[in-house]
């Protein structure tokens, strides 16, 4: 029969590392998995449970499935599925530093047949996030702990929101499946990644006569109409020309941070916009839907091609 001893993470956590220059998350994973699997008995059941104090599920499910797979392609341990983890997730208790308790390390094992229990925690720290991992031999109480600083990237930014399946799907009716003619929307730039204080300057291009209506969908899911917004706009582009809109102006991208979509829409005559708000909101303000009205028969118009593209916002480095 197996005993279990308790166990002190100042005592009992004498290797590990730490690395100060900031790397992004997917380092940070790897680093992670490889200072383990280089230090921990081989052929050991292993658990890994997760990160205590993630901001969504999404990135904590990131962790635990990214270093998963780093495990799994070593072949030296083996990995209890996940499957069986959520039987006792509830039931989970982490001390303040984010490595699992005693006694839910004995439960593990018991119930799991675990050797070794992967967990810890993140959190933010300045303009960065800090990534702790333990990992614990169940049956003798020792570990090792890793320590990274996380720099805040587009993976760790679309991870962080909490709103970013809703987002995905208010996406679906701008990816181009139904497009009756060609229609693309680009940035003068070399990527799609911005750092504070820069500007986004957006280019245009429709194979074919049209209208244009512009949306911009910010990393809170809010939405807003950015052209036309008044008289003096002119919706129309000319086929097979490039224009960049809106009328050679460049967006200054600040803080906050994070991944925001540019929408387009053409249609195929002039336009009027009927507001889905309250009629005492200005166009200057921030509304959820806007319908696209004939001129001069007032009918609802169906864009006849889409397109989006998308950029993050960074912190300056």
């Amino acid at each position: 029969m197996k005993k279990f001893f308790p166990f002190f993470v100042v005592l009992f956590f004498p290797f590990f590392a730490f690395s100060q220059a900031s790397v992004s998350l997917d380092d940070a994973l790897k680093d992670t998995a490889d200072f383990f699997m280089e230090g921990l008995p081989k052929g050991r059941n292993i658990a890994i449970i997760g990160c205590e104090d993630a901001e969504t599920t999404r990135l904590k499910n990131y962790i635990i499935e990214e270093l998963w797979k780093h495990f799994q392609r070593n072949g030296n341990f083996t990995i209890i599925d996940r499957q069986n983890l959520k039987m006792i997730e509830g039931e989970l208790k982490y001390q303040t530093g984010g490595y699992v308790s005693d006694e839910s390390a004995q439960r593990i094992g018991r119930i799991l047949g675990a050797q070794i229990i992967i967990s810890g925690r993140i959190g933010k720290v300045g303009d960065a996030y800090r990534l702790v991992m333990y990992a614990t031999e169940v049956a003798r109480g020792t570990g090792r702990q890793c320590i990274n600083t996380v720099s805040i990237d587009t993976t760790l930014l679309n991870l962080l929101d909490t709103q970013y399946d809703l987002k995905q799907r208010l996406m679906e009716p701008y990816e181009g499946k139904n497009n009756r003619i060609t229609l693309t929307v680009t940035k003068s730039g070399l990527n799609n990644v911005y750092y504070d204080g820069e500007f986004l300057a957006l280019q245009i291009y429709a194979s074919r006569d049209c209208y244009l209506k512009i949306t911009h969908v910010d990393k809170d899911n809010m939405v807003q109409v950015i052209y036309p917004l008044g008289e003096k706009d002119t919706a129309f582009i000319r086929g097979g020309q490039t224009r960049t809109m809106p009328d050679n102006t460049r967006f200054l991208l600040q803080y906050p941070y994070g991944t925001e979509y540019i929408l387009v829409a053409a249609y195929d005559g002039p336009f009027t916009f009927v507001p889905q708000a309250p009629a005492q909101m200005s166009r200057s303000l921030i509304s959820r839907g806007l319908r696209v009205l004939r001129e001069d028969t007032f009918t609802e118009m169906e864009p006849i091609a889409t397109a989006k593209y998308s950029y993050t916002i960074l912190p300056r480095p």
